[in-house]
């Protein structure tokens, strides 16, 4: 049987929906081990194929054994059912007419209206109550049965401006933009707490916004843009250009399923939303032509128009945390739509990210002429090295560079590096810079990448950067490697949270004396003493001789431990933007203790990540050329 996630995506997109989904979703899932699924839908679409494969992937990744079953309520020959089951036979794929094969369910969800079109003839009474509902209900009995609807329930316009409650079923009226999918969804969501209480079963309720994604027709413009009809917007979209829709991704709709699901309260309605993400077809109209370059006509519309906002607070509570902004979401569609492969964000850092990492790479070539100059050892580290390996050069959304010494090494470059670097390089240090607190930099001057904390601090050089890292002596012994550890991390709070002026204790409430302790002792002790508290911790084994071990105790990874000595004593050359960079000889190994599974990549919306950079100037560089790039 397949073991892998890999094995039963169809695609890179596929792929960031469930694994986004299941990065950001509930940790535990062993309540659903042997629980048999009933998926019932119009038609196999985008939405129930991410559900299918979303299952799935649990029952792979978790060995859930779970038993899943898709029940189509119209088979006209257009579905993709027989193409889904020839490629995952573990599913079992029924049509309506033969429901009653699929037996005994312990949870059915039912997708009918969720997301659908009004013209593929799905909202009519006969569909919803006869051959749907009452159907399944009678045949499989389950002990619980969720509805999903969307935001159109609350489609009337006499609701205008009004941020929607979770505690209603069917709380609007029979009038507005969406009559008929109003008053449809209204019945629908009725039905259900009536006929659960009736069959003596549990009921959830999930509404959504429109969600984005690959092959979902939907209802509003913008979805139809991306359902994989050309570029044809079906004149079934009711949205004008001046109704506000909440809109979700799919990646986000899967992750807030998975919540409701495993974590939601029995008998309660849950919004699948993001309170940011409520737009007008006026401004994703804007939206649209300008990071696609395509025009969606919205028409003229009510001036007035129809603002809807659904309140998401339940499942806030419950641990959901929306990660795909609507910019993010509609440049990685169209992206992937016209490409079919991984999308380069070349819109990040202000569509500069490219021209940024010239300007690193320069940096980096100053920085090996001076180490072979020297004969000091060093190799790439951090993502750099995970950029080497996985992409030959930067990782596509990497806007610095890391680099590794041991403590030697790192000292005698400090030494030589401040009359060797060329007068746009700044070596930047608490000793070099008084603004910096930091780990070791080498700043391109008359340039900015300012974030969130620095912008903050005054004075600081804040230029585009290199980070150093020192790798240090630790003990031998694994209790004094974890002392060591432990009082490298409190040191490190001490500096850190006297220099942002913040408190080191914590939201969790875990170690409150202790660090109502240290924030004291942060308060009184300047600076410069704790720097050297900091500094003598860090390099406590220095002199030691025969030690095997080393940390990351000035950079990022303290917490992952300590790691052979031998991993990156001695070093191998790599390509790395068609130069030759040094890496640690065993930098599969290295690489592994930093990320695990290094070579998986990251859900998509995290690459597209550029909140925390606040201020992006190349300076002089702006019209850097192609002289350092060989790819």
């Amino acid at each position: 049987m397949r073991n892998r996630l890999d094995d039963i995506i169809w695609n890179e997109y596929d792929d960031e929906s469930i694994t986004g989904a299941l990065q950001y979703g509930p940790k535990s899932y062993t309540h659903l081990k042997n629980q048999s699924i009933l998926l019932v839908c119009w038609k196999i679409g985008g939405i129930e194929r991410a559900l299918l494969h979303l299952m799935l992937a649990l029952n792979h990744r978790f060995a859930l054994s779970m038993k899943i079953t898709c029940c189509e309520i119209e088979t006209d020959g257009t579905s993709i059912a027989d193409e889904l089951q020839e490629r995952e036979p573990e599913l079992c794929i029924l049509p309506a007419s033969r429901i009653k094969e699929a037996g005994m369910q312990d949870i059915v969800c039912h997708t009918l209206l969720c997301n659908r079109d009004s013209s593929t003839g799905v909202f009519r009474a006969d569909i919803i109550f006869e051959k749907s509902m009452r159907l399944i209900a009678e045949s499989c009995k389950p002990k619980k049965w969720i509805t999903c609807t969307d935001f159109r329930v609350f489609a009337d316009d006499a609701f205008m401006d009004i941020l929607h409650s979770e505690k209603e079923v069917n709380v609007c009226g029979r009038s507005g933009t969406w009559m008929t999918e109003t008053s449809m969804s209204g019945a629908l969501e009725n039905l259900t707490v009536s006929m659960a209480k009736q069959m003596d079963m549990n009921w959830q309720i999930i509404r959504t916004g429109a969600v984005l994604g690959n092959g979902i027709s939907g209802c509003t413009r913008l979805q139809q843009m991306f359902a994989g009809n050309g570029d044809r917007t079906d004149e079934s979209c009711k949205d004008q250009a001046y109704d506000v829709i909440p809109y979700i991704f799919l990646s986000d709709f899967l992750q807030g399923f998975l919540w409701v699901l495993c974590c939601g309260n029995e008998n309660e309605v849950y919004h699948l939303a993001d309170k940011t993400m409520n737009y007008s077809g006026l401004e994703i109209a804007g939206m649209v032509s300008r990071l696609t370059g395509e025009k969606l006509d919205y028409g003229t519309g009510d001036a007035k128009g129809c603002r809807m906002a659904m309140n998401a607070d339940k499942l806030g509570i419950l641990g959901y945390r929306p990660q795909w902004k609507i910019e993010q979401a509609v440049y990685f569609l169209q992206q992937y739509k016209k490409e079919r492969q991984t999308p380069v964000f070349s819109h990040i850092y202000d569509g500069k990210i490219r021209k940024i990492q010239k300007v690193v790479l320069q940096g980096l070539l100053e920085v090996d002429r001076i180490c072979k100059k020297h004969g000091i050892t060093y190799a790439l580290g951090g993502g750099t090295l995970l950029g080497a390996v996985r992409h030959h050069g930067f990782i596509p959304w990497d806007e610095d560079a890391d680099l590794i010494m041991e403590r030697d090494a790192y000292e005698r470059f400090l030494e030589v590096a401040k009359d060797e670097l060329p007068p746009e390089y700044f070596l930047q240090t608490p000793q070099t810079d008084p603004a910096n607190h930091f780990y070791t930099k080498i700043r391109i001057n008359q340039t900015i990448l300012s974030t969130k904390f620095t912008s903050r601090i005054e004075g600081l050089n804040q230029g585009i950067f290199i980070d150093i890292f020192c790798h240090d002596k630790t003990s031998n012994r694994k209790l004094v490697q974890k002392l060591h550890i432990y009082a490298t991390i409190v040191a490190r709070s001490l500096v850190f949270n006297k220099w942002g002026n913040t408190s080191i204790v914590g939201k969790d409430g875990k170690h409150a004396l202790l660090r109502r302790l240290f924030t004291q002792i942060k308060k009184i002790l300047p600076m410069s003493v704790l720097e050297r508290m900091q500094f003598g911790v860090i390099c406590f084994f220095k002199n030691r001789k025969n030690v095997r071990f080393l940390y990351d105790g000035m950079g990022q990874n303290v917490r992952n431990g300590v790691f052979p000595k031998s991993w990156i004593e001695h070093t191998v050359l790599m390509q790395f933007e068609g130069y030759d960079f040094p890496v640690p000889e065993q930098y599969d190994l290295y690489l592994r203790f930093l990320y695990g599974d290094y070579e998986k990549m990251i859900p998509v919306s995290a690459r597209m990540d550029d909140s925390y950079a606040k201020w992006v100037d190349l300076g002089a560089y702006y019209t850097i050329e192609d002289k350092t790039d060989k790819r």
